[in-house]
């Protein structure tokens, strides 16, 4: 696994994650394809709702599998990818 700091900054909805860690035990190994993000929350399509504050997720890129630290997600969507437009 691999942690990746420009994997924190991109675009989640469409994308599949897993819950590895979360405070909640019955969200640990959902799956499914994140259809909307909120500040605190990724929607699944799958009806759950993952708080990023405490969870940890997997998500694969299609070359390699990322470990992705949910606080280090916790801020408004467009901020992070206002932030990733500013870097480059």
């Amino acid at each position: 696994m691999v942690k990746n700091k420009e994997a924190t900054q991109g675009e989640f909805v469409g994308k599949i994650i897993k819950v590895i860690h979360s405070p909640n035990k019955h969200l640990i190994g959902v799956e499914g394809t994140v259809i909307d993000e909120t500040r605190n929350t990724f929607e699944l399509d799958n009806g759950k709702k993952i708080i990023k504050k405490n969870s940890v997720l997997i998500m694969n890129n299609g070359k390699q599998t990322i470990t992705l630290e949910g606080k280090q997600l916790v801020g408004k969507p467009e901020d992070r990818l206002k932030k990733v437009k500013h870097e480059l």
